[in-house]
């Protein structure tokens, strides 16, 4: 089908190291110079993050977020992924000390947090090479992340590993993310009730399937309102609901506030 072909198409792409970064063809015709705006901001982001080297730990800390240059929204910014250092790791990762891994969860952490437990196992195992995570990975990796909340290093909650005392602050578009990585069950709670408030919040009041439908192409860059995406959603719709934070009347959704 034309589906499977542009797929495959875009996976030997980057497979072979190329960055792919899709612009909707409605999302173009609506508002050209927007799409355009955000095409620059991916270079640059591609430019000072995916390129720059990671840092001394002495040295001031990467952002954790980089802000898009659209100023009207201010909650909303491009998603960030980590450049790990893998200097000196053996691909044979159940063998790695685990303080090596456990220093490389957290250099992941230090610019994706929270992060779900199945994207870091993806993320690593795939920069290393590793094309099946079998049963002595999946063992090392419960192990490293029970070790690391143990000491201190991060805190796990429903999937996700979070760095201490943090909150969520933006909404990360992870529109020009391979497709992988743009799955909505990685995308912690916190952080799609954070953007169905925004988006209310602007609008005062909006169709709940509109919000729905809002909310995953602001996260993910996806038009497509699946089943199961629907129900990852609404869950949090449904949570904000009996919060009080929002109001539901004949399927219209507004603010309490």
């Amino acid at each position: 089908s034309a589906r499977e072909r542009d797929r495959l198409r875009q996976g030997v792409l980057e497979g072979l190291g190329w960055e792919i970064y899709r612009i909707w063809s409605t999302d173009w015709f609506r508002n050209p110079s927007i799409e355009l705006k955000k095409l620059l901001d991916y270079i640059v982001v591609l430019k000072n993050g995916f390129t720059k080297p990671i840092s001394d730990k002495s040295e001031e800390p990467e952002p954790i977020l980089v802000q898009m240059a659209d100023n009207s929204n201010r909650w909303k910014v491009i998603y960030q992924q980590s450049k790990m250092d893998f200097i000196g790791i053996s691909p044979e990762l159940h063998l790695i000390e685990d303080y090596k891994l456990i220093k490389i969860v957290s250099e992941l952490l230090r610019v994706e947090s929270p992060a779900h437990e199945d994207y870091i196992k993806t993320v690593i195992t795939q920069q290393l090479g590793i094309n099946r995570i079998g049963t002595r990975i999946e063992a090392k990796f419960y192990k490293v992340f029970s070790l690391g909340e143990k000491n201190g290093e991060w805190i796990k909650r429903g999937g996700f590993i979070w760095r201490t005392n943090q909150k969520i602050e933006k909404a990360r578009d992870r529109s020009y993310l391979p497709e992988k990585y743009r799955q909505i069950e990685w995308i912690s709670p916190e952080e799609i009730q954070f953007t169905l408030k925004n988006i209310v919040e602007e609008g005062r009041s909006i169709d709940r399937v509109e919000l729905m439908k809002e909310t995953l192409k602001i996260l993910t860059g996806g038009v497509r309102l699946t089943q199961g995406i629907e129900y990852v959603i609404a869950k949090e719709v449904d949570n904000l609901i009996l919060a009080q934070t929002f109001i539901l009347n004949e399927n219209i959704i507004r603010s309490k506030k």
